[in-house]
């Protein structure tokens, strides 16, 4: 599907003729929030500004990298943007569409993400609906990680929301004033979690501060994992009752690859666990080396730690593959008994997991 690149034209409200007309540039609509990001670091590469709103009507996530009163600008930020995006981040599957006269700010729901490369747009954002935030995440030497932010309901154990760091969120005011829950979760560092004052978060992060944009910005930094500590892979997903990895597991293995031949001491646990108790079919590849996409898979009837045994193994046999010795190497499949969720929870899917345990380092 082709890059949609549309030009917004609005005039703000009932205001007179003589107010000057406010230009958007929006590069992407959809219905997707994956598309979303995706689209989000496409933008980032790019240095360019992005903002993102949700059309409340049309129940899309809405991306434009500029506004302005100067037609002029439009076009050529328009003609910058069409030589720049690949058509890649597209599939048939998205409801991409143009974005007619509508004002994105009067749209304006959710969060947004705002590159912070040197070479950013001048546009100033639209005036946000609660407070703006953007959350920074530093590694022990100091480099800029992107990354995403957990959005944690502390009293009832869910995620409420996900934001990516170096980016505009906007965010309403908690009820009755209580402190919000961030947690950051990169795998091969330490959970890093932060409860934030609404109202003046420099009270509560140690670093906190307002930006020339007037912008909180919140910074995590990080701490490598050591010896005792239980790292998630986040993006090690498994295909549904089968040991077959999702494609985007490979970022977590081969960080955890660099990680023990960086660190020559380093013996691990990988723990697997899965969603749900009783028996299943399970898919399996033939190829033990067929990690994400098989030729061929075979069928076998076992329980949920049969599942997990599997799971565990395979991402064992992806460091074997590697370079990484048996010996520091060891596994535990937990089956289905330590669920964070229920089976039939909206958010099950967490209970599809594999966690890295570091027994030395």
């Amino acid at each position: 599907m082709m890059c949609v690149v549309a030009i917004a034209v609005t005039t703000m409200g009932s205001f007179s003729q003589s107010v000057a007309q406010e230009y958007y540039v929006v590069v992407g609509a959809f219905a997707k929030d994956d598309r979303a990001s995706q689209l989000t670091d496409q933008s980032a590469m790019h240095h360019m500004d992005t903002l993102l709103s949700m059309m409340r009507k049309q129940d899309l996530v809405q991306f434009y990298v500029m506004t302005t009163d100067n037609p002029g600008a439009v076009r050529e930020k328009t003609d910058q943007i069409r030589s720049t995006i690949t058509e890649s981040l597209y599939s048939p599957d998205d409801r991409v569409r143009a974005i007619a006269s509508t004002s994105p700010s009067s749209g304006l729901v959710a969060g947004g993400s705002t590159s912070e490369n040197p070479a950013h747009l001048s546009a100033v954002p639209p005036k946000p609906v609660g407070k703006y935030f953007k959350f920074r995440v530093e590694s022990p030497e100091g480099q800029v990680l992107q990354t995403r932010i957990h959005h944690i309901d502390i009293e009832e154990g869910r995620q409420l929301a996900t934001y990516e760091t170096n980016t505009l969120v906007d965010l309403l005011r908690p009820g009755e004033a209580a402190p919000m829950a961030m947690i950051c979760n990169l795998f091969g560092y330490k959970e890093a979690p932060q409860l934030i004052d609404y109202r003046n978060p420099a009270r509560s992060v140690q670093g906190a501060y307002i930006d020339q944009n007037g912008i909180w910005v919140i910074p995590f930094k990080l701490q490598r994992v050591g010896r005792g500590d239980v790292s998630l892979m986040p993006n090690v997903v498994f295909h549904k009752d089968a040991a077959i990895m999702e494609a985007g597991a490979r970022n977590d293995l081969d960080e955890l690859v660099r990680l023990m031949h960086s660190n020559p001491y380093y013996e691990i646990v990988i723990h697997a666990h899965c969603n749900g108790r009783g028996k299943r079919e399970i898919n399996i590849p033939v190829d033990r080396l067929s990690f994400f996409e098989p030729d061929s898979v075979q069928t076998v009837v076992g329980r949920a730690k049969d599942l997990t045994t599997a799971r565990a193994e395979l991402v064992r046999n992806y460091l074997l593959d590697n370079g990484i010795e048996p010996r520091r190497v060891n596994i535990f499949s937990w089956g289905s008994s330590d669920m964070l969720v229920k089976p039939s929870s909206e958010y099950a899917h967490l209970n599809d997991r594999i966690e890295i345990e570091f027994i030395r380092d």
